[in-house]
C-alpha cells in the first residue's frame, strides 16, 4: 500500500512540475511578444531583429478590405495576401516617418504551443499606419 501511495505521489509532483515549468515558459514566450510589438512600436530595429534565430522566417499579411481597394487604384498588381520577411517589414517601420503600430486584442488569450524547444503562437493583430488599420 505505502509504494502506491508514493508512486501516486509521485506522479503527482511530476505533473505539477511540468505545469509550473510550461506556465514559465508560457511567460516567457509572452516576453518574447511583448517585446516584439514594443520594437515596432519604437523603430527598434536592432531589438527587432535579434528576435528571430533564423533569416529564413517568413512574414505573411493580409490587408484590411479598405486598404486592398486603395491599394488596388493605386497598384494594379495589388494582393489581398503578401509574404515578405522580417527584415523588409522592420526596414519599411523604420524608414518611414508615418508612426506604425501592431496591436493585438489580448496576450492572455493568446494560443501558445510549446515543446520547451519549439513554440508555435497564435493570436489576433492588426497592424496600423498613421492610426489607420491597414492590415
Amino acid at each position: 500500500m505505502k509504494k502506491s501511495i508514493l508512486i501516486i505521489v509521485l506522479f503527482y509532483s511530476l505533473g505539477c512540475y511540468a505545469q509550473q515549468h510550461t506556465e514559465t515558459a508560457k511567460q516567457e514566450i509572452r516576453k518574447v511578444v511583448a517585446s516584439y510589438f514594443d520594437s515596432v512600436d519604437h523603430k527598434d530595429s536592432v531589438t527587432f531583429c535579434n528576435l528571430f534565430a533564423l533569416d529564413s522566417v517568413s512574414f505573411y499579411g493580409v490587408n484590411a478590405p479598405d486598404t486592398y481597394q486603395a491599394n488596388l487604384k493605386k497598384y494594379p498588381r495589388a494582393q489581398l495576401m503578401f509574404k515578405d520577411n522580417y527584415k523588409s517589414f522592420i526596414h519599411f517601420v523604420v524608414s518611414s516617418n508615418k508612426k506604425a503600430e501592431e496591436k493585438y486584442d489580448n496576450l492572455d488569450i493568446i494560443n501558445i504551443w510549446n515543446d520547451n524547444t519549439v513554440a508555435t503562437i497564435s493570436f489576433n493583430y492588426s497592424f496600423w499606419i498613421d492610426n489607420k488599420e491597414t492590415n
